[in-house]
């Protein structure tokens, strides 16, 4: 049996079936795609206190694997890009991502950053290393009420000052592009790659909308408009 097979003969036995807290070693390690670990994880999770947290984390683990790895070649792509750069430190920040999250909803967006990333390495459309972390971020300090927001108004490119437009922008997916008689906020590039490669993904049922060719004005500190 391959090691990928033997990688999801653990996921899809093991993962669901007990509790267990979080071991820094084990679980850089499973990210990083080694069989071993994950069972190794498993049991050393497996009799522990606070089970609920931690069953909760290994389930987000798990999906997240499952996920990202449905086939043998995102298996092996999925150890190729954490290993770019410091291997350890990123899969540290995958962890505490998906530790982090609240919702089964948002550790999809992660799945599909991930394969994003994946399709990036593979040198197809998708988002590189370093929109890749920033995504992340978004991913676990967004509200679901404001993903639902950009989700129903990007195509729309400008819009009316209201909350979510405020905590948009602190993400990074808003900016503000006046400031006279009415406040309008305008999604960023950043709001269409994140709409496109983290919200949508593989969603046939949510419609793809491009990125428009010019973007509107963007007001600075001293509420002169300048040039996103």
């Amino acid at each position: 049996m391959s090691v990928f097979l033997d990688f999801m003969k653990v996921l899809k036995t093991n993962g669901s079936k007990e509790y267990m807290i979080e071991c820094s070693k084990y679980a850089i390690k499973t990210i990083q795609g080694d069989a071993e670990s994950l069972e190794q994880l498993i049991k050393m999770l497996s009799n522990a206190p606070a089970f609920y947290k931690n069953n909760m984390f290994i389930m987000k683990l798990q999906n997240f694997l499952l996920g990202t790895c449905t086939e043998e070649s995102y298996y092996r792509d999925l150890s190729d890009i954490i290993a770019d750069g410091d291997q350890t430190a990123n899969a540290e920040r995958i962890l505490d991502c998906l530790d982090a999250l609240e919702t089964e909803r948002k550790v999809t967006y992660v799945v599909n950053a991930t394969r994003s990333w994946i399709r990036f390495h593979r040198g197809m459309a998708g988002i590189n290393k370093g929109q890749y972390f920033r995504v992340l971020y978004i991913i676990k300090n967004i509200l679901l009420e404001d993903i639902e927001f950009l989700t129903d108004k990007i195509k729309l490119g400008e819009v009316s000052d209201s909350d979510s437009c405020v905590a948009l922008e602190s993400l990074g997916l808003m900016y503000i592009t006046t400031s006279d008689k009415e406040v309008k906020y305008a999604f960023s590039p950043l709001a269409y790659i994140f709409y496109e490669e983290v919200i949508r993904g593989d969603d046939e049922e949510l419609s793809k909308v491009e990125e428009p060719s010019e973007f509107p004005m963007k007001m600075d500190m001293g509420t002169k408009i300048v040039e996103f």
